[in-house]
Formats: structure tokens, sequence, C-alpha cells
């Protein structure tokens, strides 16, 4: 079990803390058979955007008055190992919290004709919401942008979304 606590003395709020970096260093020792994948398999990948501290701008932007959200992710903001190359999505879920409404809302895959229908679920309740797969997985481009529209933002205090990708 983790803890965490502040020095004596310090009189930082614990509620103005949104994130806890912890780095952990280590030197790995070789033992055993080496266990290198080859660079031909196939991985699953997890990307997790919280749209208001990642996309702060649009995200500011649809709450001031806009009707979507629209957020660029290039190739590059995938993260991948040595070696590798990002390939596809295969899933978005999509994790909303309001503060008295759990409205719907649509999810426009990048380069789709068409946009999925959400239902936004709270994270009081089953935590998660994840379009149709009809259109996945999808070829991950330079140029891919990702729109959302939640129909009501009155009370819209966080979104967040967990794109699931292979990498080869």
């Amino acid at each position: 079990m983790w803890s965490f606590a502040l020095s004596v003395g310090n009189e930082l709020p614990y509620a103005s803390i949104s994130d806890l970096v912890l780095q952990v260093r280590y030197t790995a020792r070789r033992g055993g058979v080496a266990r290198i994948p080859t660079s031909s398999a196939k991985r699953t990948r997890f990307l997790l955007i919280n749209v208001a501290r990642d996309f702060a701008d649009e995200f500011a932007a649809f709450m001031n008055g806009g009707t979507d959200i629209s957020i660029a992710l290039p190739k590059a903001r995938y993260p991948k190992g040595q070696g590798e190359q990002v390939r596809d999505v295969t899933s978005v879920d999509v994790y909303a919290k309001w503060g008295t409404s759990s409205p719907t809302g649509t999810l426009k895959t990048a380069g789709a004709s068409s946009a999925f229908t959400l239902t936004f679920v709270d994270f009081a309740q089953s935590l998660k919401t994840a379009p149709s797969t009809d259109s996945m997985p999808h070829a991950i481009a330079d140029a891919d942008v990702w729109t959302i529209r939640p129909d009501n933002k009155t009370d819209l205090l966080e979104l967040w979304l967990v794109f699931s990708y292979t990498t080869y």
C-alpha cells in the first residue's frame, strides 16, 4: 500500500494537488533466458486523455460557447516501445462526470463520415461508455482529429478518453 504525506510545516492544501508523479529508477540485471519479443509481435497499449487538462484550450472553448471539442492526436502522441510502430486504434472508452445530469452526445472518429451516438455515464455509475466498434480498427494517421459533442455542457465537470491501440 502506498501513502503520500507532505513534510511537517508545509501549508500546501491537499485538495490543490491534481497529480502525483512517482519516478522509479532501477537497474536490470541479467538472469536466465532473455525474453525479448520480436519486432513483429502485436501489442495492445492504452492512451489516457484528461480532456480538460491535456486539451485545456479546446475544453475551455467548448465550455464557453463551442458546440464540440476537437482534439488532434497525431501518431507521435501515442507512446510506443523502441523500434515499434503505432498502427490502429481498436477502441475508445469515454468517461464523463456531470454535476447533476448524464446527457448523451457523439464521438466522431478521425476520418469517419458519421459519428457514433454515445450515452455518457457518470463516474459514480458503471464508469464506462464506449462507442460501437463498427469503424474500428482505425488506422492512426499523422493528422487525426477526434471530435466529441456532449449535448449538455452546463454541468460537465470532467471528460476522459481511453484509446486502446496496437503497435508492431
